[in-house]
């Protein structure tokens, strides 16, 4: 072989090694690549899935939390109410209609269980919550100010702390005799459950989400604060001291009388 011809060759040689080791180089980066871009890939996957997951969770605790807290309806439960107060020893017809005509007013004829602290105007707070609020200039920065207004309104009354408490807001009216205060939430508390008597201070909510638990601490209200026997004037003064509504709540209580005494006459015969 020509000495030129062996270089010439030697050259192609390593040219095309050269050219294939390029090419081996190439395609193993290329794997590597591809393996990578496939990894970040299915992490992507999984991070979504699991965002997708958590959201599914979090709707669910939401759904879970709007279900517990949906008040119920009064009027649904008006039979149930009256079924309870009977069986606890409220049978008389004067006693009944006490109760439930109090509660007629305090349920805005049976259509909330939870006191609306949503006041539009000045002038309505200060008539309302009079020691409060002496006159209306002082009332206006709680205008549509619920909570604001419960802390300043229940500050210190009824076993609440002060204003910064917020145990106006935490205790304010509810259930079907719209029971208030934490003094309250309790007294009615450990007469209705004796073995766990902090059950409403530690759960409020339950009087306007629990019709049964409603009718037991508005039962006890009656039977611990009223009182079996009471006049109807008596009946209004010990739920409402402050005296509001004073003429619906004789209405009430004498429309129902009615009622009841007509339903006995009929049972009777």
């Amino acid at each position: 072989m020509r000495a030129h011809q062996f270089i010439t060759d030697i050259n192609e040689d390593i040219s095309r090694r050269g050219f294939l080791g390029g090419l081996f180089g190439a395609g193993a980066l290329g794997a590597g690549g591809v393996a990578t871009k496939m990894a970040a890939d299915n992490r992507d996957q999984q991070d979504a899935a699991e965002h997708q997951r958590e959201m599914q969770r979090l709707q669910s605790q939401q759904q879970q939390a709007q279900q517990r807290n949906q008040n119920f309806v009064p009027s649904q439960y008006r039979p149930t109410l009256e079924k309870m107060a009977q069986q606890h020893g409220i049978t008389s017809v004067g006693d009944l209609s006490n109760f439930l005509g109090q509660v007629e007013v305090e349920t805005k004829k049976w259509t909330s269980p939870i006191e609306n602290m949503n006041y539009s105007t000045p002038q309505l707070i200060a008539s309302t919550f009079k020691t409060k609020f002496p006159t209306p200039v002082s009332a206006k920065p709680f205008v549509n100010n619920p909570v604001a207004l419960a802390n300043r309104a229940y500050a210190g009354v009824n076993g609440n702390g002060d204003e910064a408490s917020g145990d106006g807001w935490r205790y304010r009216g509810r259930g079907f005799k719209q029971i208030t205060g934490r003094y309250n939430y309790a007294m009615v508390g450990k007469w209705a459950h004796p073995d766990n008597p902090d059950i409403y201070v530690n759960n409020p909510d339950l009087l306007a989400t629990n019709p049964r638990e409603s009718a037991l601490a508005s039962i006890a209200y009656y039977l611990l604060r009223v009182k079996v026997g009471s006049t109807p004037g008596q009946a209004s003064k010990r739920t409402n001291p402050g005296g509001l509504k004073k003429k619906e709540r004789k209405d009430a209580m004498d429309k129902i009388q009615k009622q009841l005494r007509k339903q006995q006459g009929a049972t009777q015969k």
